[in-house]
């Protein structure tokens, strides 16, 4: 039996005894290895592998044999830990990092605010949701834009009583409440 991790393809070592010794004697530190059974929930079974205790750890902190073995690279896996990988996927599915053709994950830090849980991104998908809003604010700017050059260009051209006439009705509008001014232009054009 091989004394290699299953999942982290952790083996023996070699080193010297005393690190900082000038007598330089070798020795074999050898992985802390476990038989332990593991759970996979996606395909319903038990799976009885050899793994070290640091790998057991990561098995936990990843949230089960499932999610370690789809996060887990193929090189550094056992062949009957590849073949449970290969298995889970093809049940669940690959991940969008492979999906869509990347490395990994550090292909994706360049979405400002990440990815949603179908690697789609959140910046773009905003975006697109307020086109219409920023479509329609830009044409009420440069709309308020054009009769406000239009109508000062009147003022200025005519002045006397034209010039007089739009500032008593601009002094006026801007006294009414935006609320129910709002209200008022709704009911008209609606």
């Amino acid at each position: 039996m091989s004394r290699r991790c299953e999942l982290t393809a952790k083996g023996p070592q070699v080193g010297h005894r005393v690190s900082h010794s000038n007598i330089k004697t070798k020795r074999r530190f050898l992985p802390n290895l476990c038989n332990v059974t593991l759970i996979s929930e996606t395909l319903g079974q038990s799976v009885r592998l050899r793994v070290s205790t640091n790998a057991l750890k990561s098995v936990d902190h990843n949230g089960g044999l499932d999610a370690y073995l789809i996060k887990a690279k193929a090189d550094v896996l056992s062949p009957r830990a590849l073949a449970l990988k290969r298995a889970i996927e093809k049940k669940v599915g690959k991940p969008v990092v492979e999906k869509k053709g990347l490395n990994g994950c550090s292909d994706l830090e360049y979405n400002w605010l990440g990815t949603d849980d179908q690697g789609r991104d959140v910046v773009a998908r905003l975006i697109y949701g307020f086109r219409i809003s920023v479509l329609f604010g830009l044409t009420l700017t440069i709309l308020s834009s054009i009769i406000g050059v239009a109508a000062g260009g009147v003022q200025g051209y005519f002045g006397g009583w034209v010039d007089l006439a739009f500032q008593r009705f601009i002094e006026i509008w801007s006294s009414i409440p935006s609320l129910y001014l709002l209200l008022i232009l709704s009911a008209v054009l609606v």
